[in-house]
This record gives C-alpha cells, structure tokens and sequence, in this order.
C-alpha cells in the first residue's frame, strides 16, 4: 500500500512537471502556429499547449483552450486530444475546488485510456 501512494505521488510529481510544454514567454508563437495549423490535430495539440500554459497564470483561459481542444477532438475522433483534454480540464476544476467536476473530467479520460490499452494515460488520468 505504501509503494503504491508512492507511485502515483511520484507520477503525480512527473504529470505536473511534464504537462507544461510551453511557458508564458512561448505562447505568441503558439498562437501564430494555431492560425497558421490546417490538421485539426496539431490545431488540438497546439490548444493543449495553451491551456497548459495558461494553467497558473489565467485559469479562464486554461479552460476556454481546454474546452475548445475536447470539442475539436471529438469532432474528429481524436482519441488522444480528448484524453488530454479531458486531464487539462480535470486539472483546471482540481484547482479551483470543484472537486466533483475535476473527477468526473478525470474519470471520462481514464476510460478513454482503458478503451485504448494506453497504460501510462491510465495511470495519468488517476492522479
């Protein structure tokens, strides 16, 4: 019992760490590369990247570019982008103390991961 509240503390230590792609000095050229993207999945992956991004410093806009991410993904069938999607928006109810909400998030992207056999996302989405 104790090994595993250390791993996913550890894992939770290693999403937090390596979610954020991008900091606030990167995120104009983010945005010249979403006007600029034609695949609806880099403009995903790019939306992802501001939503990390603005994780800490402006929650509205982690969630607006979460949001936008999930919605776009779906569309497409972008399996991945929900998942992490679904994690950033996860994150940003965590934060601001809508725990009930955060969960769900988490939950929906966890079953995304089960669905797809993608071990690591499991373990993500449960942190």
């Amino acid at each position: 019992m104790k090994s595993t509240f250390l791993l996913f503390v550890s894992l939770f230590i290693s999403l937090e760490s390596f979610s954020q792609n991008i900091g606030l000095s990167q995120v104009d050229s983010v945005y010249d590369e979403l006007s600029l993207a034609k695949q609806d999945t880099s403009r995903v992956l790019l939306m992802l990247d501001l939503a990390e991004a603005y994780r800490g410093s402006n929650p509205d806009s982690n969630l607006y570019y979460g949001q936008r991410a999930l919605d776009l993904s779906r569309k497409i069938d972008f399996a991945k982008g929900e998942l992490r999607a679904l994690l950033a928006i996860s994150i940003y109810y965590r934060w601001a103390g809508n725990l009930s909400k955060g969960l769900e998030m988490g939950l929906k992207a966890l079953d995304i991961a089960k669905e797809n056999k993608w071990n690591t996302d499991q373990a993500f989405s449960m942190i």
